[in-house]
C-alpha cells in the first residue's frame, strides 16, 4: 500500500470510531475537570513545598539564635561569679 492509500484508509470512520465521539462533550467536559483537579494538585503541592521550606528556615533561625544565647548566657554567670564587686 502507498503512502496515499493509507491517508485514505485513515480518513474512513469506522463504527467503533463513531461510537466513541458520540458523547465527545461529557468526555471534554470530564477532561476540563481532570485537568482543573490536576492544576489545583499542582498548585497545593508548590504552595505545601513553599511552606515547609520557609518553616525549615524559622526553625534553623531559632536554633542558630538558641545555640549563641545560651554560651552567653553561661558566661554572664560564670563572670558574675568571679567578680566579687558585683551583689546579688
Amino acid at each position: 500500500m502507498s503512502r496515499n492509500e493509507i491517508r485514505i484508509r485513515n480518513k474512513n470512520i469506522s463504527a467503533g470510531q463513531l461510537a466513541r465521539h458520540r458523547n465527545y462533550n461529557k468526555l471534554m467536559a470530564r477532561h476540563s475537570r481532570y485537568l482543573k483537579m490536576k492544576r489545583s494538585i499542582i498548585v497545593l503541592v508548590y504552595f505545601l513545598v513553599i511552606v515547609l521550606m520557609i518553616m525549615l528556615y524559622l526553625l534553623v533561625k531559632r536554633a542558630e539564635e538558641h545555640k549563641h544565647k545560651k554560651p552567653a548566657v553561661a558566661t554572664m554567670q560564670q563572670t558574675s561569679a568571679s567578680d566579687p564587686t558585683v551583689s546579688r
